[in-house]
């Protein structure tokens, strides 16, 4: 309704369900707009959740094919918000990386697996190793270095291995910064990965460029074998691959 002043504001609310946060458009005057919007509303909810623990860490269990025995586990985040429930990670990975936001959740997330980790030890084979994606966001100071470092330095010598799965939503540049962080890195023992291999347009590239100890292989394909002939036949090319360049393959 029209204000004491005579002016008309009109308010629209749209309410999504489950997941989404209210969107709401605020027109002033016909003339201003404000409007808050969902990724604006749901950065600030991810800073908040980061500040308050609303994070948890879920582990995918790695198995060798040949024994069947647990080799390792890649951490895996996810939120949990206290209004909304389970967001996604599609929904807030993204928005992580683009805000910056991914490292502090990173760096939160190898705290948390390190305290749970070094409570059980002696329940680990040797060598178990612990994966965790990175973006190129990481890699534009030394912070993950040292990161890195700490986790490492929490464990016994040779009883973890840490590996860093280089994901594709952001292209990692070749230059010298990257390649002296991966160099270092290496020094250091930890393992690089490719996620997902085979379904982006820089993997090969990532292969040239850097030292990949792993090659993970996209679900898409491993689906579909014994289905669909033109899938095995990438795997097996895929395979071939790995086993040219020494890397070990994750399905």
């Amino acid at each position: 309704p029209p204000s004491k002043h005579g002016r008309r504001l009109k308010l629209y609310y749209a309410s999504q369900v489950a997941i989404n946060p209210p969107t709401f458009v605020v027109f002033v005057n016909d003339m201003t707009l404000v409007h808050f919007s969902y990724q604006r509303y749901l950065e600030n909810q991810l800073r908040k959740a980061i500040d308050e623990g609303q994070l948890e860490v879920f582990y995918q269990p790695k198995l060798c094919l040949s024994t069947g025995k647990l080799v390792g586990a890649e951490a895996l985040i996810r939120w949990r918000h206290p209004v909304f429930g389970e967001i996604p990670p599609d929904r807030f990975i993204p928005l992580a990386e683009e805000s910056g936001l991914i490292c502090d959740m990173t760096v939160q997330m190898m705290r948390k697996v390190a305290d749970l980790l070094v409570c059980r030890i002696e329940l680990l084979p040797k060598g178990f190793h612990v994966a965790f994606n990175i973006s190129a966001t990481h890699c534009k100071d030394n912070a993950l270095l040292h990161e890195c470092t700490r986790f490492l330095s929490r464990f016994p010598t040779g009883s973890v291995q840490l590996v860093l799965e280089l994901t594709e939503r952001q292209l990692f540049m070749d230059d010298d910064h990257v390649l002296t962080l991966f160099k270092r890195l290496n020094e250091l023992g930890v393992k690089l990965a490719i996620d997902d291999f085979g379904t982006g347009n820089s993997t090969h590239a990532y292969l040239q460029s850097f030292h990949i100890d792993f090659l993970k292989i996209d679900r898409s394909f491993v689906n579909l074998i014994g289905k669909e002939s033109v899938s095995s036949h990438i795997i097996e090319n895929l395979i071939d691959l790995a086993n040219r360049l020494n890397q070990v393959i994750v399905a």
